[in-house]
């Protein structure tokens, strides 16, 4: 209900009654309000995020209206209507049944060419004072009747701003700062030779069909067109569903397309009519300026354009229209024709064309349509499936060429979709990619084998071969472990040791800290680190005083295994060979099997001669998102190392760890055995390449900020538990699909771990905690089920006395952190927190 403005607000901790209505309400200044609605209060005050009765709602009022009306803040303020309602319980119920009335009351609406505004009639059937202005308003007695019933109250949101798109020029800005410089969804991404274009570095081109050399000017932006050889698009331009290749039928190739500086060029086509409307202006015209108001079209004013086109008034207008209401939005310029010649008209309305004599007269000869007419005439069903149809033809251009020259770059999962929605033989080019795909060889490309897999199971998904998809899945994933593998032990060397060891200690016990991630989470994780930087910023803790997480190995005089957890299970395995994969998913030994083979120790003689007893504990909740799977790994992949007097040193554990989980089958990164490991707050980065490398680089506090966080810090346990194994196989699956939207999330995560460490060293605690915010939300954009109403309700309980937050490891439950706004602002997040049934942890920084 926002209109022409994006509202950009964190609601996730808004919460209105269960049963009424609430306006969000946003302080501004008081110029602003002479072009918005302004929400009148009782009482008057504005401060804290708080609900207040509406008292009336003010339209455009003139400042003198606000100062009578008592609408002003003692610093000049005034509440703004956002646009925003939530309306629920019975008064939600009233609405509906409402809408529903019979004679249906839109109908009714209709019938007598009226309108209802949600804004003036439906807002003031909440609000008292505006029922008698109500009740001479088109269905104002039975709006009153349906929902009087209940008052407004407003919410408001200090910390909201807008993102204003009304003008051509305010979405010209906001879409070149984000898109500028890119070249999006475009046959010009080919790079096949038959494609070139000459873009500004702030230029974008989305969604289009380039081929030969098109110019683009700086800060323009090309959406849904078909641009030929020869094109020139000046700087500042917005160009929407043209295709220059219709000027050939019109003009025999002799005429390409140019649009000046500035200027806006787009095309509908027409209800129930072959022919179609081509549209200009330039970014700067306001449509709705008079002649009498020196309005302007094309950039010039309208006595200079009718001088340079040869036409006058009486050609635009209706005689009866004075000049105070002739503007471009009534002006009847643009001809009905085909796309061709609609185009030439265009370049001849820019200016572009000045031997006009016959465009004039056949012009005038044309029918033509205003802005304002043209309105209830285009025929949006169509003009979606034009771009649909597009967009198809783009993405099978750009999956045969990602196929043919073995990239494999794009995501094939999301072309497939665009081409079966927008071709009618859509099924068949997805065939002929199949077949295409299974020819080439693709190791001549030098493409990673987990890649082409899942290439193979996105072509079989997009057909609907569920069986030879999940085949393929399956072997990407297989292909990650063994990816892995080779990037840890690059020599081929995997689970080796000298066969001759023996025990070197009968009895051997390791202890080891749990880890929590503050930032740079997953770009840890095969095979993103694999084939990209990683960087993740973890520190080690104790928890309650105490190293949560251990193993203790004993050499017993027997032979075999014995294996026994804190959970009460236990087995003795006499033969080594039952030590070896594959393992049943729900084997609770499988942690300790794959350590023993990843050592080497399951192959060696020692256990034909020697028995060893292996117990292991977690004293942490199950799905606590503290590593502890990983950590408890190490733990054991240690114990082993130093029981045979081995290297035990934290590298070659942390490495053993990474091949261990690809074993096991449930995948996973470094970060978690090196957050463990490793002592204190490090920043990791890996180096992918022919063999992994780590750099572990400690964080280093001042004994002042050390404090400080020891006491503003917090960590608590939701109270529910989730495993991330199936998050972990989505985020490797988008990561195998080259899903942009999961590139640039990891790649910001990235940056935030650089951020927050930078943070830390300075003693910044505050953008410290804005960081782990900032890491939460990208966190949720990776995995929609990473949060959930009862963590909601906790951050919600804590929000106000917080600078940032979030749970710790793949989220959806476990352990969580926050960052309070100071040590006194702790100790209410602490008593919240318990009051909520929550526990919070004692911790230390672990040496």
């Amino acid at each position: 209900m926002t209109g022409d403005v994006l509202p950009c607000y964190d609601f996730s901790h808004f919460s209105s009654p269960n049963d009424g209505v609430c306006i969000v309400v946003v302080p501004a200044p008081s110029d602003v309000a002479a072009n918005h609605g302004v929400v009148l209060t009782s009482p008057a005050e504005m401060c804290g995020e708080t609900f207040q009765q509406v008292i009336d709602l003010l339209q455009k009022p003139s400042y003198e209206s606000l100062m009578a009306r008592g609408a002003l803040s003692a610093n000049n303020t005034v509440l703004l209507d956002s646009g925003i309602f939530s309306v629920r319980g019975k008064a939600w119920e009233n609405l509906i049944k409402l809408s529903i009335e019979d004679p249906d009351p839109v109908l009714m609406l209709l019938e007598q060419k009226q309108e209802v505004s949600f804004y003036e009639e439906i807002a003031a059937a909440w609000v008292p004072s505006q029922h008698e202005w109500l009740s001479n308003r088109p269905l104002g007695r039975k709006l009153l009747d349906a929902l009087s019933f209940h008052c407004l109250i407003s919410y408001c949101a200090h910390n909201l701003t807008f993102l204003h798109f009304g003008t051509s020029m305010e979405v010209l800005s906001h879409i070149t700062s984000y898109f500028g410089g890119k070249t999006t969804f475009c046959r010009s991404n080919l790079d096949m030779g038959d494609s070139h274009v000459v873009r500004a570095s702030s230029g974008s081109v989305i969604a289009s069909d380039i081929t030969g050399t098109v110019h683009v000017g700086d800060q323009s932006l090309i959406y849904n067109c078909t641009l030929k050889d020869g094109v020139h698009i000046g700087r500042r331009c917005i160009i929407l569903g043209i295709d220059s290749e219709s000027l050939t039928t019109v003009q025999g190739g002799g005429l390409s397309l140019v649009v000046p500086d500035q200027h806006c060029l787009w095309e509908v086509p027409l209800i129930d009519s072959n022919s179609r409307v081509t549209l200009c202006c330039s970014i700067q015209d306001n449509p709705k300026v008079s002649i009498h108001e020196l309005g302007k079209f094309c950039g010039k004013q309208w006595e200079d354009v009718f001088n340079h086109l040869g036409v006058g008034g009486d050609d635009l207008w209706l005689q009866t229209i004075s000049s105070k209401e002739r503007n471009l939005w009534n002006a009847s310029l643009f001809p009905v024709v085909s796309a061709g010649k609609g185009i030439i008209f265009a370049m001849w309305l820019m200016g572009l064309l000045p031997d006009h004599d016959n465009l004039v007269s056949e012009w005038r000869t044309c029918k033509r349509m205003s802005l304002a007419e043209l309105h209830g005439f285009i025929d949006f069903q169509k003009l979606h499936e034009e771009f649909k149809t597009r967009k198809g033809k783009i993405s099978l251009q750009l999956a045969d060429a990602s196929i043919k020259c073995g990239s494999l770059h794009q995501d094939l999962s999301n072309l497939c979709m665009e081409i079966l929605e927008g071709l009618d033989a859509g099924k068949d080019a997805c065939e002929d990619l199949l077949t295409l795909y299974l020819n080439p060889k693709f190791d001549a490309f030098k493409v990673p084998q987990s890649r082409t897999y899942q290439a193979g199971a996105d072509l079989y998904c997009a057909l609907g071969d569920v069986e030879n998809a999940a085949a393929f899945e399956r072997k990407a994933w297989d292909a990650v472990a063994k990816e892995t593998a080779i990037a840890v032990e690059p020599s081929g060397g995997i689970y080796a040791m000298h066969f001759s060891h023996v025990f070197q200690r009968r009895r051997v016990k390791v202890e080891l800290p749990a880890r929590v991630d503050f930032a740079g989470g997953w770009s840890d994780t095969p095979p993103w680190s694999l084939e990209q930087l990683g960087t993740v910023l973890n520190m080690a803790i104790l928890l309650e005083g105490c190293a949560p997480i251990g193993v203790e190995l004993e050499v017993t005089g027997g032979t075999g295994v014995c294996i026994a957890d804190d959970a009460g299970h236990h087995i003795c395995i006499k033969d080594p060979a039952m030590l070896h994969p594959p393992y049943e998913h729900a084997d609770p030994f499988r942690l300790v099997k794959s350590a023993l083979v990843v050592t080497g120790l399951a192959s060696s003689t020692n256990l034909l001669c020697t028995g060893i007893s292996i117990k292991t504990w977690a004293n942490v909740p199950r799905g606590s998102g503290l590593g502890t799977s990983s950590i408890l790994a190490a733990a054991v992949v240690r114990a082993i190392y130093q029981a045979i007097g081995a290297d035990d040193a934290s590298e070659k554990v942390s490495s053993a760890v990474l091949l261990l989980e690809q074993l096991m089958g449930t995948g996973g990164g470094w970060q978690d055995q090196v957050g463990a490991l490793y002592p204190g707050i490090k920043c990791t980065s890996g180096s992918p390449g022919n063999s992994l490398s780590l750099k572990v680089e400690p964080v280093s506090l001042c004994p002042q900020t050390r404090r400080e966080l020891e006491k503003r810090l917090i960590i608590f346990f939701t109270g529910q538990v989730r495993l991330a194994h199936n998050v972990l196989r989505t985020v490797v699956r988008r990561y195998l699909q080259r899903d942009p939207v999961l590139i640039s999330s990891i790649k910001n995560l990235v940056s935030l771990a650089n951020y927050g460490r930078e943070a830390l060293e300075s003693g910044h605690l505050n953008e410290f905690g804005r960081i782990l915010l900032d890491v939460w939300l990208i966190h949720q954009e990776l995995d929609p089920f990473c949060s959930n109403e009862d963590v909601d309700r906790i951050f919600k309980h804590v929000h106000a006395y917080s600078q940032g937050y979030k749970l710790v490891g793949a989220g959806g439950g476990g352990f969580g952190l926050l960052i309070a706004n100071d040590e006194e602002s702790a100790l209410i997040v602490k008593e919240v927190l318990t009051g909520l049934s929550v526990r919070v942890y004692g911790w230390s920084i672990s040496e």
